[in-house]
């Protein structure tokens, strides 16, 4: 008897402590279910995916600033002869079009003029030559190249204009297109021998040692 007396004051007890902490327990009952329910719409019951290494690259062009003596694009970053596709739009994004003629591909990108476009060629996928505008006294002048690498190679000259003049300096890899003291444009390319250039870069850009004015070959700079 006694004992049934204390069992049922147990049971008591207990059925008191459930009701007063009622709202506890249902809530921690409720999130046993609640989490796994959760955890399974989440992942589905399957392994995350890795994250993917490929670097990111920029899905729209780089903007272009509207001042014109302000520096505008990254083409002194990269490495003719080693910067590949990936490379060329992770520094200057993607061009806003894109031709192929053979083993080349060329890629053009905005500048400042809506009348002129930069041009980045890659041949076998490896930058073989880029192109760059010049608003701006940015890239210097002119003395300050030859103050820096010497006299150039080769002094060439546009086929169709008597205006500018263009400067080689082949080791270097670098071209520059003057006008007076000024840089109209500048050339980035992969270094290479007098007589290759002129049959390949120079020529595709229309350059050539004949000037417009006297229609007589110019003596190329020395080697």
């Amino acid at each position: 008897m006694f004992l049934g007396v204390l069992r049922f004051s147990k049971m008591t007890k207990f059925v008191n402590y459930l009701r007063a902490h009622l709202f506890a327990v249902l809530v921690f009952l409720l999130l046993l279910v609640f989490i796994p329910v959760v955890i399974y719409l989440q992942f589905g019951g399957k392994t995350p995916a890795p994250q993917s290494q490929t670097p990111v690259i920029n899905s729209h062009p780089i903007p272009v600033p509207s001042d014109f003596n302000q520096s505008y694009d990254n083409f002194s970053q990269l490495s003719p002869g080693k910067s590949d596709l990936n490379a060329v739009e992770k520094i200057n994004g993607p061009a806003v079009s894109t031709t192929k003629k053979g083993a080349e591909t060329y890629l053009y990108y905005q500048t400042p003029s809506s009348d002129y476009q930069n041009t980045v060629v890659l041949k076998n996928g490896l930058l073989y030559y880029s192109l760059e505008n010049v608003f701006g006294g940015y890239r210097g002048n002119y003395s300050d190249y030859t103050a820096a690498y010497g006299q150039p190679n080769l002094h060439l000259y546009n086929k169709d204009s008597s205006l500018s003049e263009w400067y080689i300096f082949l080791t270097q890899g670098l071209g520059t297109e003057v006008s007076g003291n000024d840089i109209l444009q500048v050339l980035y390319f992969v270094p290479q021998a007098k007589n290759v250039f002129i049959q390949g870069i120079a020529a595709e850009l229309g350059l050539t040692t004949a000037s417009p004015e006297n229609e007589g070959p110019n003596e190329p700079l020395g080697d």
